[in-house]
């Protein structure tokens, strides 16, 4: 059975070509809007030739998915012998690049029939005479479309040359049922991914020019399925949730191999300091470089003004990459160059691909599958080593950073010696946290005391270094299998992590129904501290949390935080009770929870969040995921010699500290700052040998 054809065609290969639109597919509903961003973006474009080669750049024009009609559908569709090709989709674009051509090259124009309509073939010929009557709403749009290539402003001298010879559509041709192969499109069960599409170019026949038709075929499909596995260890979730830090963007539904290729590009479209670029302003081209991230003009280079705070849009092209929009920026006399991947992700959906057919013209096919098979390696072996794994890891899980780019970054420094690479991980993980960063006067910071942190005003240093200590702990575990599990990291993420506090800081007091106050006073039973029996005495006939004061319920916090209860007995014979509770939303008192348990965490006493979470672990082992730390925070796993488990006192949060803070400084290869009774209660870590 014959195989799919993917392939570019330029649109002067289909000109005198037959397209028959069936009646599966729906009218032409091009706005004018549509037909204009058309008509702007080949004006815009530029070709290029390409160094070394005779090719040129050219514009790509997205799929056009058709199957070639045997005998029997002509004869059903009452068409002539000659070859004819059933529109699956693209039908739309197609009559757009028809009504273009017929406008501006009459002469030279291809031929399109549609089923539903049969005089639509006459009246598309002829849109170029005025006159015409919109009988139907496919008549309307078309000529609405006319109108608008008519009134265009832009080169129709050179448009049609353009679209002519500068600008290809990606040509899927199939051999399978062309009716089933447009449900499958329109339920996007059908792979016309940029990864099927450079597949295509890369097992493409003339590829192999010399070989034989046997030798031609063997290395076809060793490549198909060196591909083919590396798409299959991709669908292993811990891999990819790992790998991924956008693991179920819509981009990579069709093939996760997408991500690779993407990644690879975003390594090659950067701009990196001392390196030759080219920009193109007004059809002038200037040479230039990046340092610290100013442009550097080459030598008696008449680039135009730009005004302060304002910008230019450029054309930008470099090693591993030809002509993509960025802007140029003036600021404070410097001129800066700015571009967004994604942005260059949302104008073309193909973009990846185009980009890769460009590389393949001007670098070879060869040089794109051993960098494939490269990034997917290095990827596979940050998985494989459990320590790279951790590292990488956090750092692309960090807050307060683009995770894209992180993973960019960090690819493109996994060519360095083993030693180095894992030095330069580590580093990146001390900064992410504060030391090693610069300041203002050059010097870089050397100690960080976490100590400075608070909820509400450093929340992504607190959880960074708390997700730092889960993963250093995983590290830690004698099992060589122990691993972080970023796919139920990701999960949890979805439902946003939150910073919980162990022991409830809110101050307003709780709505607890008979039942849980009766609760709340059998876990006093339980603890001692000065003033305790006296309290419990007065709590014996109060039913619900409407039946106390404030001061009271402050009380019963505090009695929680190892706080003696102090009693005053008023004028009037009542008595009010007080404790010396204060908030604390420093890191003695943070954990990481997925974010919509923490709601049924919400306002609870230490005592009653420990009960919670040993509920959650009996009943939903499965759909909640605990990070290791939290748990052990909550069963007190760092205050081995407690007495009483049910209190989360001074000690107990400068235990959890203690802990942290040296399992953190171990895994960074830094020195802990440790709590010391007889000095100001500071904590933290500092470079070795650094500054106290």
């Amino acid at each position: 059975m014959a195989e799919n054809k993917i392939e570019l065609k330029s649109v002067s290969e289909l000109l005198g070509m037959k397209f028959f639109i069936p009646s599966y597919q729906r009218g032409y509903r091009w706005t004018e809007q549509q037909v204009k961003d058309l008509l702007d973006d080949v004006n815009e474009f530029r070709p290029e030739t390409v160094k070394d080669t005779n090719e040129k750049t050219w514009y790509c024009l997205q799929p056009l998915v058709v199957k070639k009609m045997d005998d029997e559908r002509k004869s059903e569709c009452q068409l002539d012998e000659k070859d004819w090709y059933e529109v699956i989709d693209g039908q739309q674009r197609l009559t757009t690049i028809f009504i273009i051509l017929n406008l501006l090259e009459p002469e030279r124009a291809l031929s399109l029939k549609y089923q539903t309509r049969p005089g639509s073939e006459t009246f598309l010929q002829n849109i170029k005479n005025d006159g015409q009557n919109a009988e139907n709403i496919d008549y309307h749009f078309m000529i609405g479309a006319k109108n608008t290539v008519k009134e265009w402003t832009g080169d129709k001298l050179n448009l049609a040359k353009k679209l002519k010879e500068n600008c290809k559509v990606i040509w899927y041709e199939t051999q399978d049922n062309a009716y089933d192969v447009f449900k499958r499109l329109n339920s996007g069960k059908i792979s016309l991914s940029n990864a099927e599409l450079v597949k295509a170019l890369l097992l493409k026949d003339d590829n192999f020019r010399g070989m034989n038709a046997d030798a031609l075929r063997l290395k076809q499909l060793e490549m198909a399925g060196e591909w083919d596995r590396m798409e299959q260890t991709l669908h292993d979730n811990s891999f990819w949730y790992f790998i991924n830090p956008e693991p179920e963007d819509a981009r990579f539904n069709c093939t996760r191999i997408d991500f690779l290729l993407e990644m690879i590009l975003r390594c090659s479209i950067r701009i990196v300091d001392e390196k030759q670029y080219t920009l193109k302003y007004n059809e002038k081209k200037y040479s230039f470089s990046i340092h610290n991230s100013t442009i550097k003009l080459e030598p008696d280079t008449n680039f135009p003004q730009v005004e302060n705070d304002k910008e230019i849009k450029v054309v930008l092209s470099g090693e591993g990459f030809y002509e993509i929009e960025a802007c140029i920026r003036q600021n404070n006399n410097d001129l800066r160059l700015e571009f967004d991947f994604d942005k260059l992700l949302n104008i073309n959906d193909y973009f990846i691909f185009s980009t890769y057919s460009k590389l393949i013209i001007k670098e070879g096919w060869e040089k794109q599958w051993r960098n494939i098979q490269r990034f997917f390696r290095t990827m596979k072996s940050w998985y494989d080593n459990r320590q790279l794994y951790h590292y990488v890891g956090y750092l692309t899980n960090l807050k307060g950073e683009n995770k894209m780019t992180m993973l960019r970054d960090l690819l493109c420094e996994a060519d360095k010696p083993k030693d180095e690479f894992l030095s330069s991980l580590i580093k990146r993980c001390q900064q992410s946290i504060g030391i090693g960063v610069k300041q203002k006067d050059g010097k870089e910071i050397t100690l960080k005391h976490f100590s400075d942190w608070e909820y509400n005003k450093n929340n992504n240093e607190i959880h960074n270094v708390l997700l730092l200590f889960n993963l250093a702990t995983t590290q830690n575990q004698i099992s060589e299998v122990s691993r972080y599990p970023f796919d139920k990291h990701f999960e949890a993420t979805k439902k946003k992590w939150s910073l919980e506090h162990i022991h409830a800081q809110n101050e307003k007091k709780a709505n607890w129904n008979k039942e849980q106050f009766d609760q709340i006073k059998g876990y006093l039973e339980k603890i001692s501290v000065e003033g305790i029996d006296v309290f419990k005495n007065y709590l014996k006939d109060k039913e619900t949390s409407e039946s106390i004061d404030d001061n009271t319920y402050k009380a019963i916090m505090g009695a929680f935080m190892g706080k003696n209860v102090q009693s005053h007995t008023n004028d009037d014979g009542s008595i009010t009770f007080t404790s010396d509770f204060e908030k604390d939303d420093h890191l003695t008192n943070m954990a990481l929870l997925q974010g919509d348990k923490n709601a049924s965490f919400n306002n609870k006493l230490y005592p009653e969040k420990r009960a919670k979470l040993a509920e959650y672990e009996n009943v939903e082992a499965e759909s909640l995921f605990v990070p290791i730390c939290t748990r052990n925070v909550f069963f007190k796993h760092y205050s081995p010699n407690s007495i009483n488990p049910l209190l989360w006192d001074e000690q107990a949060g400068k235990e959890y500290v203690t802990a942290m803070t040296k399992v953190v400084a171990a895994y960074l290869q830094l020195e802990p700052i440790l709590p010391n009774e007889n000095e100001e209660f500071k904590y933290g870590i500092k470079l070795k040998g650094g500054q106290k």
